[in-house]
């Protein structure tokens, strides 16, 4: 199992530049291109503010970094549009962590796994999945 944390990268920046209905908007865009790119047996999660969790049953790392990376680049190219017309785009970063769940005392030991590895990718310069 493969559990992927996502973050929208400077949201802050997106809700006090555009205001919330337009944050708003980025999240549900957000929320459509992973739900295009997931399977069905894949199960996410809004985890807070602009984080999300993905679950990925019986998906190695690899093929967990290779999804979030084309979500990554596709949302990148998304054209967002303000109430000022002004148009701009949005990146995010991720952290996976996986392997057999047998060898995690809990699950919160995965997703703290996860949320170290998003954590590192935000400091290694954002916009990327580690």
């Amino acid at each position: 199992m493969t559990i992927a944390m996502i973050d929208l990268d400077f949201f802050k920046k997106v809700n006090d530049s555009y205001g919330h209905e337009v944050g708003d908007q980025v999240l549900k865009i957000l929320a459509d291109v992973l739900k295009s790119q997931l399977r069905k047996s894949d199960i996410l999660s809004r985890f807070g503010g602009e984080e999300f969790v993905i679950v990925l049953p019986e998906t190695p790392v690899e093929g967990a970094k290779m999804v979030l990376n084309k979500v990554r680049e596709y949302l990148s190219k998304v054209e967002i549009s303000s109430p000022l017309g002004k148009s701009f785009s949005v990146t995010l970063s991720g952290g996976v962590a996986g392997g057999d769940i047998s060898e995690f005392e809990t699950y919160h030991d995965l997703l703290r796994m996860a949320d170290k590895n998003l954590y590192e990718a935000k400091h290694s310069g954002r916009n990327c999945i580690i």
